[in-house]
């Protein structure tokens, strides 16, 4: 789809949604308690292979067993993870979130063009301690009515106008 930019212009992108709702930019805020069980489902409509990589997070499963990398036939590695076909493959993510904190998660497949194109977002980990708190330390404590996550990213318009005339 495409996102409205600041200078008035529109820059067509890629982006992970909830459900079947359309993309966000970034991807919608994965806010989880620690010790949940997370599960994301990938349903990829995209021309190309793609994935969901969390970075900080172990033990995650595709479908059911590790996650691993991915490789070609000269063994060079296509994917940081398990992947789903394009135009229509599903693939699900699980891990249990035992690390409170703030986390990116992205493609991990051509990261150079996916997350360029929007595939990322947040997730956050609320500790045990409780979700007024950053940490499990009674020094993280904060107000929620405070609370503000910043996300930064670019834009580089001629990668994304090249992507969508399939270049």
């Amino acid at each position: 789809g495409y996102i409205s930019l600041p200078d008035g212009n529109t820059a067509f992108m890629w982006g992970y949604s909830s459900g079947f709702a359309g993309f966000q930019h970034p991807g919608p805020v994965l806010c989880v308690n620690e010790g949940d069980t997370v599960t994301v489902i990938l349903h990829n409509t995209l021309p190309d292979r793609s994935s969901v990589a969390f970075p900080g997070q172990d033990a995650v499963l595709a479908d059911g067993v590790p996650a691993a990398p991915e490789y070609d036939g000269q063994g060079r590695v296509t994917s940081l993870t398990d992947t789903a076909a394009a135009n229509g493959g599903t693939i699900t993510y699980s891990f249990v979130a035992d690390r409170p904190g703030t986390f990116l998660y992205e493609s991990g497949t051509n990261p150079e063009k996916q997350v360029r194109m929007g595939l990322f977002g947040a997730l956050i980990v609320r500790p045990a301690m409780g979700a007024d708190h950053g940490y499990n330390r009674a020094d993280s404590q904060f107000t929620p009515s405070e609370e503000f996550m910043v996300l930064l990213s670019e834009i580089d318009p001629y990668q994304h106008q090249a992507v969508e005339q399939d270049k």
